[in-house]
C-alpha cells in the first residue's frame, strides 16, 4: 500500500481537529473518559477519511 499524499495527511488531520471540536462542544462534556472517547472517535474519523480518500 503507498504512503498518503500531503493532501491526503492534511484531510484527515482536519477531519481530526474539527470533528474534535465539534463533538466536544455539542456534548458538553468535562470528564475524563468522555473526552477520550471523542478523541478516538474523531482519530478513527481521520483514519477513514485519508483510507477513502484512495479510492
Amino acid at each position: 500500500m503507498p504512503r498518503p499524499t500531503a493532501a491526503q495527511l492534511a484531510y484527515g488531520t482536519a477531519t481530526v481537529v474539527l470533528s474534535t471540536l465539534a463533538m466536544l462542544l455539542l456534548s458538553q462534556t468535562s470528564n475524563v473518559i468522555g473526552v477520550a472517547v471523542i478523541a478516538l472517535a474523531a482519530l478513527g474519523l481521520g483514519l477513514l477519511v485519508v483510507d477513502y480518500s484512495w479510492r
